[in-house]
């Protein structure tokens, strides 16, 4: 007898899934699987413990603060990383946001835990490596994959 509950991942479906969501939702583009990896690897070279907020494509939430990526998660077209969920292409990240003021796992509500991020440091450095979609936001800056 076989369980009809032990469903695997099909990541072709997921993506086809994506790009449609894609098409759908955005009117612009502004990155692409090359630029997020030299994103990612100017940040795990000068702020690797960099807390960020990321909205990925088709999610409900308002962004999730989580670490950024290690340089060896950096695949051609997607991100090895564990996320809560898992891996993901480069293509499902609509923006990434960059908080003045980081808040450790567990301690959220903890004014005293926060601590303050260079944020301005980073948005010059990657404006020395290439043109980005940025826009100021209440806690820092977003930089968009998606709009």
């Amino acid at each position: 007898m076989s369980n009809t509950n032990n469903k695997v991942f099909d990541f072709v479906e997921h993506e086809i899934k994506i790009d449609k969501i894609i098409e759908k939702s955005f009117n612009f583009s502004y990155m692409s699987n090359a630029k997020w990896r030299k994103c990612f690897s100017l940040l795990s070279e000068i702020s690797p413990d960099l807390q960020v907020i990321w909205k990925f494509v088709a999610s409900k939430n308002d962004g999730v603060r989580h670490a950024l990526p290690l340089i060896e998660s950096l695949e051609e077209s997607y991100l090895s990383s564990r996320f809560w969920f898992g891996p993901a292409y480069y293509k499902e990240i609509e923006w990434i946001e960059f908080p003045e003021v980081g808040k450790p796992y567990g301690k959220e509500k903890i004014p005293g835990a926060f601590y303050q991020q260079d944020v301005a440091g980073v948005l010059v450095a990657l404006n020395e490596i290439g043109q980005w979609y940025t826009e100021e936001t209440d806690l820092g800056f977003r930089l968009y994959g998606y709009k």
